[in-house]
C-alpha cells in the first residue's frame, strides 16, 4: 500500500509524490525477507501488517535474540506506536544510520511506506557486518569495512630504506623532456658566448662588437708630428694645436732711429 497522506493541501502533494516513487519491487523484497526471517507471514498489505509494530520487534529478535525486551501485543495506538519506536531505537543499535530511518507517523499513518522499505533494506545490509553471528538470510548489499594494517617501528624503518624513486615519484620526468635549444643565424665562439662564468661577458651582452666595428680615423691636410702636437704624456709641453700662429705669422724684429726713420748702414 502506497503511503495514505493527507487530504488535502501540502500533505495531499507529498503524498502523490511519495506514490509516484514508490518502490514496488523492494516492498515485494522486503516482505519476502521479513517473512524468511521471521518464519511469519503476512496477513494483509504490506503496510498494515507492520502498522502495530510487532512483526517489526520479532525480526529484530530473530536477528540477535532479546534484543527487545516485550512487544506490545495491545491495540491501543501508542501501545502500537511504541513497538515501532522500539525497533527503530533496535536499528540505531545494529549499526543503521540515521538518514535510513523512517519516523513513526511514516508508518502508523501511512504518510510515507517508502521510507520503511529503505529502512528494510539498511537493516539487512547493517547486520551482515555489525551482527555476524546472524546465519540469514541477507537483505541487501555487505558494506564496506576498513582493511586497517598494523606496521611495526622495524617495519616502518626498513620501508623508508628501501625506497626508490620511480617514475610514478618523478611527476612528468621522462615524459615532457625538455627540448635542446639549437641556436640559428650569427654563431659565436666560447669565447664570445660565455662558457658559464657569470663574469665573463657573452656576446649577447656586447650590442654591436664585432658587428659594427667603428672606423678608422683617417688624418687629412696638415698634418704635425709629435713634436709639434706635444707629448701626451708631459703636461707642461703646448702642443701645436694650442701655439695659434706662432712659427707661421713672425712678428718682425724692430730696428731703431732717431725721428723714428730707420737706421742707417754705416757706410
Amino acid at each position: 500500500m502506497v503511503g495514505r497522506g493527507g487530504g488535502y493541501g501540502l500533505d495531499a502533494e507529498l503524498a502523490l509524490k511519495a506514490a509516484a516513487k514508490y518502490d514496488f519491487e523492494g516492498e515485494r523484497t522486503a516482505q519476502e525477507w521479513m517473512e524468511a526471517v521471521t518464519g511469519v507471514k503476512f496477513e494483509g498489505s504490506f503496510a498494515s501488517s507492520l502498522k502495530d509494530g510487532t512483526l517489526l520487534c520479532q525480526l529484530i529478535n530473530a536477528i540477535k535474540p532479546g534484543t527487545i525486551k516485550r512487544i506490545n501485543s495491545s491495540k491501543m495506538p501508542f501501545k502500537q506506536m511504541e513497538n515501532i519506536s522500539n525497533f527503530l531505537k533496535a536499528c540505531r543499535t545494529l549499526g543503521v544510520a540515521e538518514y535510513s530511518l523512517f519516523e513513526t507517523v511514516d508508518l502508523f499513518e501511512e504518510k510515507d511506506v517508502g521510507l520503511v522499505i529503505r529502512c528494510l533494506f539498511a537493516l539487512g545490509s547493517a547486520v551482515q557486518s555489525s551482527t555476524p553471528e546472524f546465519a540469514g538470510p541477507h537483505l541487501g548489499a555487505k558494506p564496506h569495512t576498513a582493511n586497517k594494517r598494523e606496521f611495526t617501528a622495524e617495519q616502518m624503518r626498513q620501508a623508508r630504506l628501501d625506497t626508490t624513486m620511480t617514475k610514478a615519484m618523478q611527476g612528468s620526468a621522462a615524459v615532457m623532456e625538455r627540448l635542446p635549444i639549437v641556436k640559428t643565424g650569427i654563431t659565436a665562439g666560447a669565447e664570445y658566448a660565455g662558457i658559464g662564468d657569470t663574469s665573463s661577458m657573452c656576446m649577447t651582452s656586447m650590442g654591436s662588437y664585432g658587428i659594427m666595428d667603428r672606423s678608422e680615423v683617417v688624418r687629412t691636410g696638415i698634418t704635425m708630428g709629435a713634436d709639434s702636437a706635444g707629448p701626451s704624456a708631459d703636461a707642461n709641453a703646448v702642443p701645436h694645436s694650442s701655439m695659434g700662429s706662432a712659427g707661421i705669422m713672425e712678428v718682425s724684429r724692430e730696428r731703431g732711429g732717431a725721428g723714428g726713420g730707420c737706421a742707417s748702414t754705416p757706410g
